[in-house]
């Protein structure tokens, strides 16, 4: 499973590879004020920037231990 932290990771490659963060952002279809809310927490990777990754969002749910219902 790929964690938020992982996609971050990936985005940053891209920033290094685009050798700023508005190369990267053209590249990624999206503003470079908005890569940079990704990159330091403040948004999540959205649809755009997933496609662009060639990833997909999933949910999953797994219990929790000792939870009394």
């Amino acid at each position: 499973m790929i964690t938020t932290e992982d996609v971050i990771a990936l985005i940053r490659e891209h920033v290094q590879d685009a050798g700023s963060q508005k190369g990267a952002a053209i590249r990624l279809r999206i503003s470079r004020p908005h890569l940079n809310d990704i990159l330091h927490g403040r948004r999540s990777p959205g649809p755009k920037v997933l496609r662009a990754l060639k990833l997909q969002r999933e949910q999953a749910f797994r219990p929790i231990s000792n939870a009394k219902y």
